[in-house]
């Protein structure tokens, strides 16, 4: 399990955006940006506005999202505090490392999430309970 105060803090980043008249793209470049490769991908969409999802922490799993449409805010715990985002388009992504209880509340109706993630999905890396991750954030 990761923790200590060595632990990486959440932290917005900024992507790499180029726009002309064909569109926008905004890139992060690995690892120069994140201390973790991706191993996994998900994208949450259709959530109605007010919808909440996310609740927990990860034991191991570091995570990078990245709202394409919509905005999505989102509320977590570091070693600094209660904290709460809100992201509103895909030239930020936020950083959520180990032991960060995190919850996304999706603010507008046909908000869209992209999700990377360092570790393969395993329901035992999950840690529901806020208390718990931020004593063991803090050991």
């Amino acid at each position: 399990m990761c923790g200590g105060t060595s632990m990486p803090e959440v932290k917005v980043l900024d992507l790499v955006a180029a726009s002309n008249s064909s569109g926008l793209l905004s890139a992060a470049q690995f690892p120069d940006q994140l201390p973790f490769l991706p191993e996994r991908i998900f994208i949450v969409t259709g959530a109605p506005a007010g919808a909440e999802r996310g609740g927990h922490a990860h034991y191991e799993c570091h995570q990078l999202l990245i709202v394409t449409a919509g905005i999505v805010i989102v509320d977590f715990d570091d070693s600094g505090g209660t904290f709460q985002v809100s992201l509103t388009g895909s030239t930020q992504a936020l950083y959520i490392p180990p032991l960060v209880w995190a919850k996304q509340t999706y603010a507008t109706e046909g908000a869209t999430l992209v999700v990377l993630a360092s570790h393969k999905y395993d329901q035992a890396d999950y840690l529901d309970d806020r208390a718990e991750a931020s004593r063991l954030r803090d050991v």
